[in-house]
């Protein structure tokens, strides 16, 4: 049998990961009264110009990200207490691998690209609300599956008791 890894490396390099990126945002800041604060509302919140930044941090060297990623709907979980706030920008930072063939990428802003389209921002939207989908429609059958399973197991135990 394999032996768990008990490792914190992982951990401890994301986390010093999240604090140099934070100070890197923060210089690079053109608000000379930018406020910047780790692990408050997420991983890393900037406050400048009076728009709040929220960026959740993932240092994921070599681990590919999709529009599947745990790490993506978890983002999104953390996100949804905020949407309805005035000037909140949501930023997903990772180092892992965006699939090319992915719907992601079309999510990637680099300084100076244009906005979305509106087609692309459907497109976007249908492909999430999709695997959102996918996602409750596999645990209300593992949910089916693990109550038949608990009712026929209790079934048993009083057939032969």
């Amino acid at each position: 049998m394999k032996a768990k890894d008990h490792s914190a490396v992982s951990s401890v390099i994301g986390y010093y990961y999240q604090g140099c990126y934070a100070l890197i945002v923060l210089l690079d800041s053109d608000d000379d009264r930018a406020l910047i604060s780790v692990e408050t509302r997420d991983d890393i919140e900037l406050e400048a110009n009076s728009i709040i930044s929220l960026k959740q941090v993932k240092h994921k060297t070599g681990r590919r990200i999709s529009l599947k990623s745990d790490d993506i709907w978890q983002t999104i979980a953390i996100w949804c207490q905020y949407v309805n706030e005035d000037n909140i920008y949501f930023h997903f930072v990772t180092t892992g691998i965006i699939d090319p063939d992915d719907l992601l990428t079309k999510l990637v802003r680099l300084p100076d690209t244009e906005d979305l389209s509106e087609e692309t921002v459907e497109e976007i939207a249908a492909a999430f609300l999709n695997e959102a989908k996918r996602i409750k429609s596999e645990r209300n059958k593992n949910e089916r599956q693990e109550k038949g399973y608990l009712f026929t197991g209790y079934l048993a135990t009083l057939l032969t008791a």
